[in-house]
């Protein structure tokens, strides 16, 4: 494969116990303890004369300030385009005022967020070497719809692998839907909740520096098969059990090598969208015959089904949670049912999935559908 090359990197984003917790209103204690380290995992990919990063913080979400700090960062180091996303755990650290307003601690934290990012980034821009890419997609069925179990939830997992001119693993990213609350508001340990789990597997599965990345998708009415509806309250061990048989569903099959080519990334802004104005930024990354569409906020799984069929066959990567946070993104028949999501954290109306939609293929057609 000419002219690829790839790297990866972490960097230790713990906060100190005594934190706030984010992603509960009805968790009202701050942390105890630290029950599993959180990470900002950074994969580097140089190609065409252009360095790009997929960065993956193990963060509830990442507010705009936070991600303009590490973009300048980046730039510093030669990094031309960066994608910063947050795994969504409702076991990390309050660092947005959206349900727990940050206090004094939160605050300092927040503050080194953007060095501690951008460190992970600066470490993968050292060990850029040539590499070749691989792509597997497989189905899981570890999620259900938690407002109707009639409702969608997007199976796919898409796992993308580089390796070094020997054929030794050097990073990968794996992307899946589903919200990170096996844990539920009882716990007060901080965690990576099973996206940090599922790296850690990974990680150790390939040894060495292996970096592995999670994206989260379009999980915004989607939680664990672990939940009840609404209600989880599950524990480390199904935290564990989930991991492993994402892990194993992922590395079912075998790899089929692509040919990254031109690595091509379009952004675009979305609104002002009604009621209140909201404008956010959309993306899109072409690598190959690989897409990826990153949104700041929470899509539903019928909204992730919908960019599959715009790309099809091609495989495609969504990201959420990715360059800030702009809330929910709910569909039309979850506001005439006025869910949840319609009602919390929500700053748009049901013009909003359309918008989406039509914007994304916009910049679709212009990073190249293949």
């Amino acid at each position: 494969m000419p002219d690829l090359f790839v790297a990866g990197a972490r960097a230790d984003i713990t906060p100190p116990a005594g934190i706030a917790l984010d992603g509960y209103s009805a968790r009202t204690n701050p942390s105890v303890g630290v029950h599993d380290r959180l990470y900002a995992r950074a994969l580097l990919l140089r190609a065409g004369g252009r360095t790009f990063a997929v960065v993956s913080c193990e963060l509830c979400w990442l507010g705009v300030a936070t991600v303009s700090e590490v973009r300048e960062r980046a730039k510093a180091e030669g990094v031309d385009e960066v994608v910063l996303a947050a795994t969504h755990t409702h076991s990390g650290p309050a660092v947005a005022d959206y349900i727990v307003g940050p206090s004094m601690l939160e605050t300092g934290y927040v503050l080194s967020l953007p060095d501690l990012i951008a460190g992970a980034i600066r470490d993968a821009g050292k060990r850029l070497r040539p590499a070749t890419a691989e792509v597997r997609v497989a189905s899981a069925n570890l999620s259900i719809n938690r407002r109707l179990a009639s409702l969608p939830v997007d199976p796919a997992v898409v796992a993308l692998d580089f390796r070094d001119a020997g054929g030794k693993p050097v990073a990968g990213i794996l992307n899946y839907g589903c919200h990170p609350t096996v844990l539920g508001p009882p716990n007060r340990m901080i965690s990576a909740d099973y996206p940090g789990k599922l790296s850690e597997l990974i990680e150790e599965k390939h040894g060495g520096d292996f970096t592995s990345l999670f994206l989260n998708g379009a999980c915004g009415d989607v939680n664990p098969s672990t939940c009840a509806g609404y209600h989880c309250e599950g524990t480390f061990g199904d935290v564990s059990t989930i991991a492993r048989r994402l892990a194993d569903e992922s590395g079912a099959s075998s790899g089929k090598p692509f040919n990254c080519g031109e690595i091509r990334l379009e952004r675009s802004r979305v609104g002002p969208l009604p009621p209140w104005g909201l404008t956010f930024e959309l993306t899109a990354m072409s690598m190959g015959e690989v897409v990826l569409v990153s949104a700041p906020g929470e899509l539903f799984a019928s909204t992730g089904l919908h960019l599959r069929n715009l790309v099809s066959p091609r495989p495609l990567i969504i990201a959420g949670f990715a360059d800030g946070y702009a809330g929910y993104f709910p569909t039309q028949d979850a506001f005439d049912r006025r869910d949840y999501e319609t009602r919390r954290i929500c700053w748009v109306d049901a013009s909003a999935e359309e918008a989406i939609l039509r914007e994304a293929s916009a910049l679709l057609e212009k990073v190249g559908r293949g």
